[in-house]
């Protein structure tokens, strides 16, 4: 067992008694309950926060997903016109400086115009948003793992812009799959 001697210029101080392990930490599983990672997706995070980025990114790290992070909406556009990675879906802060966005995805479709789109924010009053994120996905901050995961999935499954002779059958497909287990 580790002690530590009380310090005596620190009134309070306590002594703590841990054991030592002996084996190692059992890996923990980060994949989140009811959700799955969509076709090995690559996803490219914007965020004028680095932290917030860097937390989301991280997230969907965790859950299987490729991750690219920008910090603004023309560092986003330079990853997307480069095409290396090339990016499955984009997480997007909808308010930034510079570049909001809702115009980071509107150039951003000029060059990938099947890009998929999660949009998040913070604010409460999305009126003056309502028209620039007709059938887009929003996930609303703070927002939790599984929240995240469930937007971003919905996101992926998605049809492609302008092929409105497709429809998803999802539900279909996991009341089928149901119907086989029994």
């Amino acid at each position: 067992m580790e002690t530590t001697a009380p310090d005596a210029r620190r009134p309070g101080s306590v002594q703590i008694y841990l054991p030592r392990a002996m084996d190692a930490a059992a890996p923990v599983s980060t994949a989140v309950a009811g959700t799955e990672t969509v076709g090995g997706a690559h996803i490219l995070v914007v965020d004028d926060d680095p932290d917030i980025g860097g937390i989301t990114g991280e997230g969907l790290r965790e859950m299987g997903y490729a991750v690219t992070e920008a910090e603004s909406g023309r560092a986003a556009l330079a990853v997307l016109e480069r095409g290396d990675p090339i990016c499955d879906l984009m997480v997007v802060d909808l308010v930034m400086p510079g570049l909001s966005g809702v115009d980071t995805v509107r150039l951003a479709r000029r060059v990938r115009p099947d890009l998929k789109v999660v949009f998040t924010t913070g604010y409460a009053d999305m009126s003056m948003f309502a028209a620039d994120l007709d059938n887009e996905v929003l996930l609303k901050k703070p927002f939790t793992p599984r929240s995240l995961a469930v937007a971003v999935e919905t996101a992926l499954l998605r049809v492609s812009r302008g092929e409105d002779n497709i429809v998803l059958l999802r539900r279909a497909r996991t009341q089928l799959t149901a119907a086989a287990d029994n």
